[in-house]
C-alpha cells in the first residue's frame, strides 16, 4: 500500500505539509526579529528588548516541531547499521519495540511538561510579560 493512500495519508501529507509551513513561518519571524535588532542595535544605537526572549521561545518551538517532522520522516539520528543487517522480521520487531520506548519517553516527558505548565502560570517572563505556562504549553501538545 502507498503511503498516500486511503483518508490516514491524506491526513499525514496534510499534517506534514502543515507543519513545514509552522517551521518555515517561525523560523522566517525569528530570523526577522533577530536581524531587526542587529540593525537596531549597529546602526540605531537602539535594541528591541524583547528580542532575545521571543527567539528564544521561537527557538524552544522550531526544536520540538522540528523533532516531530524529523520522526514524521524517519530522519532522526539513529544508529541502524544493526537493525539493516538484520533479517526483516527481526528488524520489524526491533522497530516496533523502538516505537514503543519513545511513546514511553514522550509520556514522561508530558507528564513532566503538564506538571511544570501547571507550576509555572504566574511565573511572568522579563520583557514581554507573559507567562511562561505559554510557551511551556508546547510541551503538552508535542
Amino acid at each position: 500500500m502507498e503511503k498516500n493512500e486511503g483518508i490516514i495519508g491524506r491526513t499525514m501529507t496534510f499534517l506534514t505539509k502543515l507543519l513545514n509551513s509552522i517551521l518555515a513561518i517561525l523560523l522566517a519571524l525569528m530570523v526577522i526579529i533577530v536581524f531587526s535588532n542587529v540593525i537596531g542595535r549597529y546602526f540605531l544605537e537602539s535594541s528591541l528588548a524583547w528580542s532575545e526572549e521571543i527567539s528564544r521561545f521561537l527557538f524552544i518551538w522550531l526544536v520540538f516541531f522540528g523533532a516531530v517532522l524529523a520522526y514524521i520522516n524517519d530522519e532522526h539520528l539513529a544508529l541502524d547499521l544493526l537493525v539493516k543487517a538484520l533479517p526483516k522480521k527481526v528488524s520489524q520487531v526491533i522497530a516496533v519495540i523502538g516505537n514503543l520506548l519513545v511513546i514511553y519517553a514522550l509520556s514522561l516527558i508530558t507528564i513532566g511538561g503538564y506538571k511544570i505548565t501547571m507550576e509555572n502560570w504566574t511565573w511572568l517572563s522579563p520583557a514581554i510579560e507573559i507567562p511562561y505556562a505559554y510557551v511551556l504549553l508546547l510541551l503538552l501538545w508535542f
